[in-house]
């Protein structure tokens, strides 16, 4: 991955992250870093760095989402999270994708963190300490509601911990995947 693909997740002019992605991005940095959390990250989980090629792909995925009429990680003509990272040029060890169709940016986030500790779940995701990286999309639907995909990698074999898998749906009322 190139310098440019890739950067801190605070808030810099003209690196692609909007307000919502952005605003998200930190709630998702404030979760890894939330003391309350250091037993289920063993201390390991350290800030993820913005990937504007994963918030590319994590945005598309949101339109397509909307476009098409369906809300899944694996796409009507069965591309997974995994085939549209990789196709978007990113070399990964490890992937994992969260989405949602909510109402606001920071109940999403906090909806994926009310899930069971210790679990291979959205929470287990967002607190995994082999990504290192991440890419989110937020586009507001017709519906009102915000569709939401943040797409995670870890670039390297010695980054910590374990690898999470894809998170299940949790909750009715709200679309979590």
């Amino acid at each position: 991955m190139d310098a440019s693909s890739s950067s801190s997740c605070a808030p810099e002019p003209g690196t692609g992250l909007d307000a919502w992605a952005r605003q998200m991005a930190e709630l998702v940095n404030r979760d890894r870093a939330d003391p309350a959390n250091a037993r289920e990250t063993r201390g390991q989980a350290q800030p993820l760095k913005w990937n504007e090629r994963l918030a590319a792909a994590a945005r598309a995925h949101c339109r397509d989402m909307i476009a098409r009429g369906y809300f899944g990680h694996t796409d009507p003509d069965g591309v997974t999270p995994a085939m549209r990272v990789t196709a978007a040029g990113v070399v990964w060890q490890a992937q994992g994708e969260n989405i949602a169709e909510h109402y606001g940016i920071e109940q999403a986030e906090r909806a994926f963190m009310d899930e069971p500790a210790f679990q291979h779940n959205h929470r287990g995701n967002i607190l995994n300490p082999r990504f290192t990286e991440v890419g989110i999309g937020v586009i507001r639907g017709p519906n009102g509601l915000y569709y939401i995909t943040q797409e995670f990698v870890g670039t390297s074999d010695d980054a910590p911990g374990r690898l999470a898998a894809r998170a299940q749906p949790r909750s009715p009322g709200i679309a979590l995947r």
